[in-house]
């Protein structure tokens, strides 16, 4: 990984599914967590083998929300947000949440084909993209997202 870090120069690295400790230092970003998905929780996975490291939102959301503190020593990505409708699953209120993760961390992204989404989808991922809100941690699990207040607790 350092020899990585020496050729990329002032290339922008995001490592992952790297070792944590060991990119410090040489990684810009990092990949805390398993893959979001259009879908909140693989039950069968979770519930019923106990593996919570499997793609989804919910296990997305719980992972990044726990390697937060890395925030001082490299920028921490949640994945992608999603805006779409088209073959998803998620309610508004769970796309939120990771929308609002992508504030929390700085780091903003989404893989929504364009052609999927609606115009009011559109106008939310534009204005997801273009805007910098305040954010304000209110407590370990809590945070003020420009004037919404978002409690992470139930992931728990």
């Amino acid at each position: 990984m350092e020899r990585i870090r020496e050729e990329a120069g002032e290339a922008y690295l995001l490592f992952c599914g790297a070792p944590i400790l060991a990119s410090l230092g040489l990684a810009d970003g990092l990949r805390v967590g398993p893959d979001v998905a259009p879908y909140w929780d693989n039950e069968d996975r979770s519930f019923w083998l106990q593996d919570p490291t499997g793609p989804g939102l919910r296990n997305a959301l719980r992972t990044t929300l726990h390697r937060l503190w890395l925030r001082e020593n490299v920028q921490v990505d949640p994945d992608v947000a999603f805006f779409r409708s088209r073959f998803s699953l998620l309610s508004l209120e769970e796309m939120r949440l990771q929308e609002a993760m992508g504030e929390i961390t700085g780091f903003k992204a989404t893989s929504d084909p364009p052609s999927w989404l609606s115009p009011e989808e559109r106008e939310r991922l534009w204005a997801f993209l273009s805007r910098d809100k305040e954010v304000k941690p209110l407590g370990p699990y809590r945070f003020r997202v420009g004037e919404e207040v978002l409690d992470y607790a139930f992931l728990l």
